[in-house]
Order: C-alpha cells, then sequence, then structure tokens
C-alpha cells in the first residue's frame, strides 16, 4: 500500500502451462485490474510493453526508430521461409504486437506488418493463423491499425474464420470474432461497405448464421457483429461517399 497516493500495488503470479495463445492469464489480469481500478479512464487505456535494451546486455537504453526498424526485418524475412521459420516469425509480431505504440506506428513499420500478417492468417498451417490472429487482436487496440485492418484482404477472411470448428482452432475464432465486434462497433459502415463492394462477400448469409454458432464465446462476439451491422444500409451502385468516416463517428457506440 502507498500511503502517499492511497494505492495498492497487487502482484499476480502467472501459472505454468498458460500461453499467450489461450491468454487465460491475460483475460483474468484485465478482469481484475478493471474489477479494482478506481480510474475508468485508466482502465479502458491498453497497457504496452516498452522498447529498450535488457539489462542483462550490461544496460538499460530505449531503443531508437532506425534501431527497432532493423530489428524487424529478419522477422519479416522469416516469414517466407519454411514451416518452423513461419511459426517463430509469427510467434515474435505477436510479441511486437504488444509493444510501444510508437513504434508499431511508424510509416515504414505499419504497412509492412499489416501486409505481413494479411499472408499470415491465410496459412495453410493453424499453429501459423492462431498466431496472426492474435498479433492482429493486440495491434487492433490502435486505431490506425484498426482502420488498415478493415481495409485489407484481412476483412473477409476474418470472417470466414468465425464457424464451427474442432476445439484445437476454438481459440482462433473466438479471437477472429472478438476482433470483428471491434470494428463493427466502432466502424460499422466502413467495415460493412468493404463486404459489399471491394470483397463480395455475403454477409447477410453470415448474420443470418450467427446465432447458430455452438461455441458460447464465438457467438457472442457474432451477435455483437450482427447488431451492429444488420441495421446499416448501403447503396446497390459502387460509388461510396468519401465521408464514410464521419458516418461511423456519427453512429454512437456502447462499450
Amino acid at each position: 500500500h502507498d500511503k502517499p497516493t492511497s494505492a495498492f500495488t497487487v502482484a499476480v503470479r502467472k501459472v505454468s502451462c498458460d500461453c499467450s495463445i489461450n491468454a487465460c492469464f491475460t483475460t483474468f489480469f484485465n478482469l481484475m485490474k478493471t474489477a479494482l481500478c478506481t480510474d475508468t479512464a485508466d482502465c479502458v487505456k491498453p497497457v504496452r510493453k516498452p522498447f529498450c535494451i535488457p539489462k542483462s546486455c550490461g544496460w538499460a537504453s530505449q531503443v531508437s526508430d532506425e534501431e527497432f526498424l532493423e530489428g524487424v526485418q529478419p522477422i519479416f524475412r522469416m516469414a517466407a521461409c519454411s514451416l518452423e521459420s513461419r511459426i517463430q516469425s509469427v510467434k515474435m509480431l505477436c510479441d511486437v504486437a504488444q509493444k510501444d505504440a510508437h513504434y508499431l506506428e511508424l510509416p515504414a513499420f505499419q504497412p509492412q506488418c499489416v501486409q505481413q500478417l494479411c499472408e499470415l492468417v491465410m496459412d495453410e498451417t493453424d499453429d501459423v493463423r492462431q498466431h496472426a490472429v492474435m498479433a492482429i487482436a493486440a495491434l487492433t487496440e490502435l486505431d490506425s491499425y484498426r482502420e488498415a485492418f478493415i481495409h485489407s484482404s484481412v476483412l473477409p477472411e476474418l470472417f470466414c474464420l468465425v464457424e464451427n470448428c474442432q476445439y484445437e482452432t476454438a481459440q482462433m475464432r473466438r479471437t477472429a470474432a472478438a476482433i470483428l465486434a471491434v470494428f463493427s462497433r466502432t466502424h460499422p459502415y466502413t467495415v460493412r461497405c468493404e463486404l459489399q463492394h471491394q470483397h463480395q462477400f455475403n454477409l447477410t448469409s453470415w448474420l443470418q448464421h450467427a446465432s447458430c454458432l455452438l461455441d458460447a464465446r464465438t457467438r457472442e462476439s457474432a451477435l455483437i457483429v450482427k447488431t451492429y451491422l444488420e441495421d446499416v444500409s448501403l447503396p446497390n451502385n459502387h460509388t461510396i461517399s468519401a465521408n464514410i468516416n464521419e458516418i461511423d463517428s456519427s453512429i454512437p457506440c456502447s462499450g
């Protein structure tokens, strides 16, 4: 207990056998923080890790933009290699995706990162796709990435991932549905516009089947998507107004 600030510090130990892909610890920690936090504005801010050279190297210093950009290039190159290299690459991107937003939003990094994850999420291997979805989920906490992914090929792919499936890939489906719930809550018009005019995706059929999903957590997120998208109407022609973002921002959001 810090008497001058009347604040408490709670120590939480991550149990063994938990990992980033199942997100059990992260989910628990976020729920506990929300329950104990008295400053609601602080609770909604994503907690991001700084980039610095570890003390084990003899000193601790902040990584420069140039050092960061140079350091991530091998990760991108590995994503184009063998299966094991792709798995290690996307795991590292999962870690990078939780770092300081300053680096993640660098113009020399963001477009390449978005493009790489769009490719990895369509990998033939579930392990690669699952980690790619987790990385996308972390990045969509940032507004700039949210908009970039909505305007990318990953949008219809995420909708396709939300389906009844085996238990082994359940977390990937749940996370994909949770990402789409965020997209639909914040940019409903843009999401529907992209699906209809850029990808010719059969959204009507998807919305009709949302309530039929067997997994409760996936179904909950899918129904949020349905709530925000089913009443959005678009013109039938391909002429879309330039003020899409203004339309999205005028729609009230809950949560």
